[in-house]
């Protein structure tokens, strides 16, 4: 594993210490780089929340096993922060058989027009949003077998979303996940809670989706570097 830490004392030292680091992601024709995806997520989650005001600094943030990150700030104990993703395994394989124009195995797909179709049916009324909420259940769930293993009392969740499903409605998708928790919080056998779990879809970062959902959009000018240089959060 590699080591990898990154601090910061105000959102000009969060964009200027990541620099270029995480905007990218190798392409799925190439080898798997497990830490370049969870650094990505990272950075898909700290840039809106320090943007929103809602990142504590001074900030330090150490590359970790289990969870995947560990933050300090000035408030005292470290925060973990575990990333996953909410998919299924033969989409992925699908995926990548489809970027390597192979045949795939499980979804019908068109090299000719460059399409692979997420489902043959489509889907009615709310459909997209109720089974997007199964997805993220399912993978918080997950993850809470793994709570008592991590070396911190508190732990964040960051989901990334690449479900086989086309665009939900994604606050009628958060509160969705928000009823869910307010009826039955999901809990590991302990008792034991994710502290904010939050989820990547596309350009956005829902924040805190089980009790406060706020829906935070990543800047594609972050991604520039004459723009990080100058530090433009307004």
């Amino acid at each position: 594993m590699k080591t990898w830490q990154i601090t910061a004392g105000n959102t000009a030292e969060l964009a200027a210490n990541f620099n270029a680091f995480g905007i990218t992601v190798p392409a799925r024709t190439e080898k798997k780089d497990q830490f370049a995806e969870e650094v990505y997520c990272l950075r898909r989650y700290l840039f809106p929340l320090a943007h929103s005001g809602l990142l504590e600094f001074p900030i330090e943030i150490v590359k970790h096993e289990t969870p995947d990150f560990v933050s300090t700030s000035r408030s005292g104990d470290g925060i973990g922060l575990e990333v996953t993703k909410a998919t299924r395994e033969e989409f992925e394989a699908d995926l990548t058989r489809f970027h390597r124009q192979q045949e795939t195995e499980n979804y019908l797909s068109n090299p000719n027009t460059g399409m692979m179709a997420l489902d043959i049916l489509g889907w009615a009324g709310d459909s997209v949003e109720t089974e997007w909420v199964s997805y993220i259940l399912g993978s918080i769930s997950n993850k809470l077998p793994d709570l008592p293993s991590y070396p911190v009392e508190e732990c964040d969740l960051l989901i990334y979303d690449n479900t086989p499903l086309p665009a939900p409605n994604l606050q009628m998708a958060a509160e969705g996940v928000r009823l869910q928790f307010v009826k039955e919080p999901l809990t590991d056998e302990h008792g034991r809670v994710f502290r904010v779990i939050s989820v990547i879809r596309d350009l956005w970062l829902i924040y805190d989706i089980a009790r406060k959902p706020q829906l935070l959009q990543y800047d594609v000018a972050w991604n520039t570097p004459a723009i990080l240089s100058k530090v433009c959060w307004d």
